[in-house]
């Protein structure tokens, strides 16, 4: 959707400066029509981006995720809290305060409970 509308208003920025050319519209309005698109432009590619930039951090989580539940495959059930277990998979804890605890995984994951 953002590419359509981004393209969109790519063609628009090409018409408004033929019609200039053509003297259908003033330098004025052809300069004011250009900043305002191109600052709608501006904001789109940069949603764009930021999308991109969360979705390649969710693939990432992903795999990370995908990793430790590799890991764990073939171990057995816990019934108990294994010491070991942990210490291979969780690289540090942060105890924020009695409600929020941040678990970093090894391999990068965060698990904020």
């Amino acid at each position: 959707m953002l590419e359509n509308q981004i393209s969109e208003i790519s063609e628009y920025l090409l018409k408004i400066y033929k019609d200039y050319q053509n003297g259908k519209i003033t330098k004025e309005n052809y300069i004011k029509q250009f900043e305002e698109k191109t600052a709608v432009s501006e904001k789109f590619i940069a949603e764009k981006n930021n999308l991109k930039e969360k979705n390649i951090k969710c693939i990432e989580d992903k795999m990370r995720i995908e990793n430790i539940l590799k890991f764990l495959e073939g171990k057995p059930d816990l019934e108990n809290f294994d010491d070991d277990l942990f210490r291979d998979i969780v690289y540090k804890v942060i105890i924020h305060d009695s409600e929020n605890i941040n678990f970093e995984f090894k391999g990068g994951f965060n698990l904020l409970l």
